[in-house]
């Protein structure tokens, strides 16, 4: 697997954490009685993204190899 493909599919795993994060509420995955933004949707926002754009820096930056 060349580095590319591997930064790839970690940014894309990211974006899909940072998805469902992000519409918790609107697809049940909130819990009952929970409304609004909560905590864990706010960690899992800020990782989905720190994680998907980790992954595009590792395949778009630096050396190959």
């Amino acid at each position: 697997m060349s580095k590319r493909t591997a930064g790839l599919l970690i940014a894309g795993a990211g974006a899909v954490v940072l998805v469902v994060a992000l519409v918790a509420d609107a697809i049940g995955l909130s819990g009952s009685g929970s409304e609004g933004f909560g905590t864990r949707q706010m960690i899992g926002t800020i990782a989905g993204a720190v994680v998907a754009a980790a992954g595009l820096a590792y395949a778009y930056l630096g050396r190959d190899g």
